[in-house]
């Protein structure tokens, strides 16, 4: 699936880092929606979707929660949600409302998801950086 998928959107996101735009840019969440819903049909059975995304920008916050909404609406009991947003660090923020995009994220993750695993950012970093992991993009 993720072959499909390339980069939709990517400079897009990166230009508007605030929540509303990755909420409202459904196209690109809708062909998320579609790709996964197509996939889960193919596997039949019970099938469990993994959501990764970081709740510091557009698309892993406001997009993520649009992601949720319209797969709870589209929900027949054959997929789990399982959602983890990763929450921004103070240490590595580029952009100040990365903080805000969070809060306005996390209702509908608790809301549509049925299982919730929270990483923080900030945790990650120390954690790969103790074991000499940190790659230092220049």
């Amino acid at each position: 699936m993720l072959e499909n998928l390339k980069v939709v959107g990517h400079n897009y996101f990166l230009e508007r880092p605030n929540w509303v735009y990755g909420y409202e840019e459904s196209s690109t969440v809708q062909t998320l929606l579609e790709l996964t819903v197509k996939r889960v049909e193919e596997l039949g059975g019970e099938v469990i979707i993994w959501l990764f995304h970081s709740l510091a920008w557009s698309y892993g916050s406001g997009g993520g929660a649009k992601f949720l909404e319209l797969a709870a609406e589209q929900r027949d009991g054959s997929a789990a949600l399982v959602s983890i947003p990763i929450l921004p660090s103070p240490r590595g923020s580029d952009v100040i409302v990365e903080p805000y995009n969070a809060i306005l994220g996390l209702p509908s993750v608790f809301e549509y998801a049925h299982l919730v695993l929270v990483l923080h950012n900030g945790a990650m970093y120390r954690a790969f950086d103790r074991r000499g992991e940190v790659i230092e993009y220049k």
